[in-house]
């Protein structure tokens, strides 16, 4: 028995090793390396433990121990795993206290060094001991939403060579849902590739700052009372300040892509875009029959302008496909990249996903994404993130979302000739 559980100790340790690796490397498929290694620590080894160390105590006080220990241990791993999830604040004491007692009890078993070296308990206790210290360096990293690493289109006339391209900042300052280490990471590799430089905006927006940049892109900015609880209402994520440099900076010449998803996001980010004519809605654009989002040119959704056409045959953009987000309006002076059809509707609830009592709005002719010159400068909004991302749903290789999808062969040219466009190629 002891030595099966050896080898089921080994092979758990190695699975949450090689999770750990994956993690860091961004490979696809951790989470089924994770969950085997996790279901095996926690249906085999350490209920084995227990059950070994109530064997070998003969003092009821021991047996208690070993009991307590066995719970904390469950409790901090289940507790630790709901906070990185953002889950009600009390869970964050549960895990601390729990983390310390399970802390305090290895510290105890450590302490009776003839039976850490005991060969009869030596694997198990290393088994457990080892596993918990990397779940918790592992941070339970399992994404529902990871960015694909490998994704890697094609793009047959790169705009610049390698890193000589303008500077393109992406908002990290705003507690965004999306960052370039995060869900951006496949879309700021793909600009890259196309020869511009990608650096991640730090902080509120500043003039002086804003110059060094050709190109702003905000992508699913927050408020800091925003980011726990997606209710009514929705604040700002950028101050009066803020709001008057960038467009100051537009005006002069900048160049300002605006991405909003859906509540609260376009809450959020629709300060900033009035200052621009559009009106942003705080809700959820969706077809009446939950259909997949496509905007196509031969239903008029997908129209014919300078960014869907792009600069030659390469850049041509026949299709897009959109992961709900939201409708908006546009000023006279915008020209429209996606239009709603009449089979959509938009629902505006007081809570993000609670749609009970909520009386959708038709929203025919609204955008889900349009551009416009402001100034010196330009503006493009979009009313959905994930379409100019490349996800994995659950870190899985075969569950691509975005930009990767099999659905989706056109959207990162629609990214691409964003950018071209904001930066003056595309015209």
């Amino acid at each position: 028995m002891n030595k099966t559980i050896r080898i089921i100790g080994i092979v758990s340790l190695a699975l949450l090793f090689t999770g750990a690796i994956m993690r860091f490397f961004y490979i696809p498929n951790q989470i089924i390396v994770l969950g085997t290694g996790i279901a095996l620590f926690i249906l085999i080894i350490l209920p084995s433990f227990l059950v070994f160390n109530l064997n070998r105590s003969v003092k009821w006080k021991a047996k208690l121990l070993h009991i307590a220990g066995f719970l904390f241990c469950l409790i901090f791993i289940i507790s630790f795993g709901v906070i990185l999830q953002r889950g009600p604040a009390v869970f964050t004491a549960i895990s601390v206290i729990s983390g310390i007692l399970v802390l305090f009890y290895f510290i105890l078993l450590i302490l009776k060094r003839n039976d850490i070296l005991d060969e009869k308990i030596k694997w198990p206790f290393l088994s457990v001991y080892l596993s918990t210290v990397i779940m918790v360096f592992l941070n339970f990293p399992v994404e529902l939403q990871g960015a694909d690493k490998f994704y890697n289109p094609p793009i047959s006339h790169f705009a610049y060579p390698k890193n000589s391209g303008p500077l393109i900042y992406i908002d990290q300052g705003h507690y965004n849902f999306h960052t370039v280490k995060g869900r951006l990471r496949s879309t700021a590799q793909l600009l890259r590739r196309d020869g511009y430089r990608v650096l991640p905006y730090e902080g509120q927006f500043e003039s002086g700052k804003l110059k060094e940049c050709k190109i702003l892109m905000i992508v699913n900015a927050l408020n800091e009372s925003d980011m726990e609880n997606w209710v009514l209402p929705t604040v700002s994520a950028f101050n009066d300040t803020e709001i008057q440099a960038v467009t100051d900076w537009i005006h002069e010449g900048g160049s300002l892509f605006l991405v909003a998803d859906h509540m609260p996001f376009a809450g959020a980010a629709s300060k900033l875009a009035s200052q621009f004519g559009f009106t942003l809605h705080n809700g959820f654009a969706m077809d009446t029959i939950r259909r997949e989002d496509y905007f196509v040119r031969t239903d008029n959704m997908l129209h014919d302008n300078s960014i869907t056409n792009g600069s030659n045959k390469d850049e041509w953009v026949d299709s897009v496909l959109s992961f709900t987000g939201h409708a908006f309006e546009i000023p006279d002076d915008a020209t429209p990249i996606m239009t709603f059809s009449d089979a959509y509707m938009q629902w505006c609830p007081d809570t993000a996903w609670r749609f009970q009592n909520t009386i959708p709005e038709n929203i025919a002719g609204y955008s889900q994404g349009a551009y416009k010159k402001y100034g010196n400068g330009k503006v493009v909004i979009l009313g959905e993130a994930m379409m100019i991302t490349a996800q994995l749903a659950a870190g899985l290789s075969w569950k691509k979302i975005g930009m990767n999808s099999p659905q989706a062969p056109y959207n990162y040219r629609l990214l691409l000739n964003i950018i071209h466009w904001l930066d003056g190629k595309g015209e």
